[in-house]
């Protein structure tokens, strides 16, 4: 790749100077948020309050006419009311809404400015056009530069341009009062905005250079601030290490006060003062541990003197009684002797007498097992019996029901010949019934014949059918009569029936009573047999039980006379050993006396120890805060060992 010439890089280094110049220019440019709020809160409220002081003088000039010949003798043109007035409320709105706190602050400022460059517009209309009012647009874009922000300067300049412009177009004599401006609006024009641009240009050059002071002003601030820290900070930390340095020198102070103390207690419990303890209540939480160790470690020397001494007299005190119990135990062995040996002679005598009551219970097992076995056979008879009593139970029930359904049929046949019996009679009556309607229509065939014999030759036709009437009726009622005579013999047959099936009732009735008492024997019976069972059954096992119990019991004879005979040999052997016996206790008799003096030359030696009131002699703790406790004990070598 080729390199670029002197002259690309020229031109490069020069692009790359102008938009390090752009950037620079544009970062110190201010847009008016450097300024404080409360800073631009007053300098808009001083504004605001300019742009409305405007509005009376602004007013006065608009509705003067003529040549003001006291002062200045200028000539103020002539302006309709109407167009004053509407003007400055134009003004006058700008002014409130630059004061609406709903608008943000920049957009307040634009507001703010555009009103004030809108007095100076105002001031030149209704002048005439007097170059001198001209001077106002100078003044107030000086004032706008209390806002440090480029964005009114814009205003103004547009403002400036495309009102002169706008108002040269409709009235140039409203904005200039020479002949020139008035011929070439367009140029004087652009002559007042390049004024303004300049001013501007001068202004934010002025900005620029106070921005950049202010930024390398609030760096040295920065790093001021940072020394002023850094130094505090060193003089807080000088101040804390001489203090640290005071609290050393003083605690080494009183540690060694604390320690010249702690060295009396040490000297004065070494001579034996076993009350001494050392002050646990130091700021220096070493000295305060070993003082509170110090004095677990007295507080369990002290509890441990008090209990060697406990046991030393203990000692003393057990050696007498164990002195008097050898010699009783002397006693009592030569009495035990004695009786050892009336032991082996008793043992061998009871011994024959358990050969003779083991002999004796083979017998009582055999007959009891005997016993047993019959009493097995009675149970099993019983339990027979009971079953057979269950069955005649089971066929009593079955009889006494097959009887209570024969009774409900007898019962229901009864029920039904009664009711045969109602509808007989209810027959009779029919036949009656039709036995006097014969009688009637033989009556009336008897009318008819003597009506037909009446009616002669016009008649005998008539009188046959009468005859055969007469006749039927005839028949009717003898057929009427032998129906009667039949049915009196079935009622006569239904009575009869009704007293048989009743006698039969009352029959089974009384065959149901007859069995049920059976069956109620037959419980009890079969009750008996169960209880009679039930006491076989408890024989049975009793028996087998006394069987059992035999055999244990010529077990147990047999074993007592093993340990008879065992007993007998012991009895030698205890003899002998009370002999042996003998000659250790009085070997330990004397063990005892050196013990006992021991114990006194104990109790001389501890006595050089001074514990105090405060060591208890009952083995509690003795300080409020100790954790552990010590227990004492004889060793086997006639020493003593100390536990914790």
């Amino acid at each position: 790749m080729e390199r670029p010439s002197w002259q690309s890089r020229t031109v490069l280094s020069a692009v790359e100077r102008w938009r390090q110049k752009i950037r620079e220019d544009l970062k110190y440019t201010p847009n008016g948020s450097s300024i404080p709020e409360d800073v631009w809160r007053s300098r808009h409220k001083r504004i605001l309050i300019g742009v409305v002081a405007h509005i009376p003088l602004l007013l006065a000039l608009g509705l003067y006419e003529g040549t003001e010949s006291v002062v200045t003798g200028a000539t103020i043109p002539s302006i309709p009311t109407w167009l004053v007035v509407g003007q400055l409320s134009i003004v006058l709105a700008l002014a409130l809404l630059s004061n609406w706190s709903r608008f943000s602050r920049r957009t307040r400022t634009a507001i703010g400015s555009f009103g004030l460059m809108t007095t100076s517009t105002l001031l030149v209309q209704f002048s005439g056009g007097y170059i001198e009012a001209h001077f106002h647009f100078f003044v107030v874009m000086g004032v706008i530069a209390l806002y440090e922000d480029w964005l009114p300067f814009a205003i103004g300049l547009l403002y400036v341009a495309t009102g002169h412009v706008i108002f040269s177009m409709i009235d140039p004599t409203r904005v200039y009062n020479h002949t020139a401006a008035i011929e070439y609006p367009w140029a004087w024009a652009g002559i007042h905005a390049v004024f303004i641009l300049g001013l501007s240009g001068a202004l934010i050059s002025n900005w620029y250079s106070i921005e950049r002071s202010r930024e390398e002003s609030e760096a040295r601030l920065r790093e001021v601030t940072a020394q002023t820290n850094q130094l505090q900070d060193i003089e807080e930390a000088k101040a804390e290490a001489e203090r640290q340095r005071e609290e050393v020198k003083e605690l080494a102070t009183t540690i060694e006060q604390r320690a010249n103390e702690y060295g009396e207690v040490m000297r004065k419990c070494a001579n034996g003062d076993l009350t001494q303890r050392m002050d646990t209540s130091s700021d220096h939480e070493a000295m305060a541990d070993i003082a509170t160790t110090f004095n677990r470690m007295m507080d369990d020397l002290s509890e441990t003197i008090v209990r060697i001494q406990e046991f030393a007299d203990e000692v003393a005190v057990q050696s007498e009684e164990a002195t008097a119990s050898v010699e009783s135990v002397q006693y009592a062995s030569e009495e035990v002797r004695g009786s050892t040996q009336e032991i082996a002679t008793g043992a061998e005598h009871q011994t024959e007498q358990l050969v003779e009551t083991v002999d004796e219970m083979n017998t009582l097992s055999a007959s009891v097992e005997e016993v047993a076995a019959a009493a097995n056979q009675v149970a099993a008879t019983s339990e027979q019996a009971a079953d057979r009593g269950e069955d005649a139970q089971d066929h009593a029930r079955n009889a006494i029901a097959e009887m209570s359904v024969i009774e409900r049929r007898t019962e229901q046949a009864v029920e039904d010949v009664e009711s045969l019996d109602d509808e007989i009679k209810r027959i009779s009556e029919i036949i009656e019934l039709i036995n006097g309607i014969a009688e009637q229509t033989n009556l009336l065939a008897l009318n008819a014949s003597i009506e037909a014999a009446r009616a002669g030759e016009a008649g005998d036709g008539f009188a046959v059918v009468a005859d055969e009437i007469k006749q039927l009726a005839g028949e009717a009622s003898r057929a009427t009569t032998d129906i009667e005579t039949l049915i009196g013999e079935i009622v006569a047959s239904t009575e009869g029936a009704v007293d048989d099936m009743q006698a039969t009732g009352e029959s089974i009735t009384d065959g149901v009573e007859t069995v049920e008492e059976t069956l109620d024997a037959v419980e009890d019976v079969v009750a008996q047999f169960d209880e009679v069972n039930q006491g076989v059954q408890e024989i049975s096992k009793a028996t087998d039980e006394q069987s059992t119990s035999t055999e244990e019991v010529v077990g147990m004879v047999e074993e007592v006379t093993g340990v008879s005979e065992q007993t007998a040999a012991e009895a030698s052997t205890v003899s002998t050993a009370s002999e042996q016996q003998l000659d250790s206790l009085e070997e330990v008799s004397t063990s005892v006396n050196a013990l006992s003096a021991r114990a006194d030359r104990l109790h001389a030696l501890l006595d050089a120890f001074e514990v105090g009131d405060a060591v208890p002699v009952s083995g509690e703790p003795v300080a409020a805060d100790r954790t552990r406790t010590s227990s004492m004990s004889v060793s086997t070598d006639g020493g003593f060992r100390f536990e914790n």
